[in-house]
């Protein structure tokens, strides 16, 4: 299971760092600032490339609380490969063209 923090987007709203290539469906932990965790489901993964400390990253949502959701099926990852995209992983922008 990957660990997890809570982070703040862009847009203001919440989401959930994880360290590492995090894909719909799967189980992480998030650890809050006052020791306690809890574990979720990756509902949409919104970014995934390299972090400030040059370590993989993901940024997610997760299933709300309480409420059970069916887990659509992942986009295939791979290595980018398009020419001067830092994307580890699959590229919306690029969507992979450079492979």
């Amino acid at each position: 299971m990957m660990n997890a923090s809570y982070a703040k987007l862009p847009s203001g709203l919440w989401g959930i760092r994880v360290h590492g290539v995090a894909a719909v469906g799967e189980k992480i932990l998030i650890q809050k600032k006052d020791g306690s965790s809890r574990e979720a489901v990756v509902y949409s993964v919104i970014w995934c490339g390299n972090a400030r400390d040059g370590k993989i990253a993901s940024l997610v949502t997760v299933e709300p609380v309480g409420k059970t959701v069916s887990v659509r099926p992942a986009k295939t990852v791979w290595p980018c490969g398009y020419p001067g995209c830092a994307a580890p992983a699959y590229c919306d922008d690029c969507e992979g063209e450079g492979k």
